[in-house]
């Protein structure tokens, strides 16, 4: 579990540390038109508070989708996910 000071980024940069290829989503209350984030993690994906059911599942069809770029493309369309 993350403290209360800490947010799901120290995790994404964990990860990058350790050179993991984990694909990796937030889910947050905060904001998505911070263009900080986006320069700084441009591959994060990130859906607002509330999600809806389909929009969860149609995440984690996109996350677990083969390494197709077009497939990948494809998804993030029908989606309309959020890019940080």
């Amino acid at each position: 579990m993350i403290s209360g000071e800490e947010s799901g980024l120290c995790v994404v940069d964990a990860l990058n540390e350790r050179g993991s290829h984990i694909p990796v989503a937030l889910i947050t209350g905060e904001s998505l038109s911070d263009g900080e984030i986006a320069e700084s993690y441009p591959d994060l994906v990130m859906l607002q508070k509330p999600v809806s059911n389909d929009a969860l599942l149609g995440l984690l069809d996109y996350m677990l989708a083969s390494e197709d770029e077009e497939e990948h493309s494809d998804a993030r369309d029908d989606l309309q996910l959020t890019s940080a």
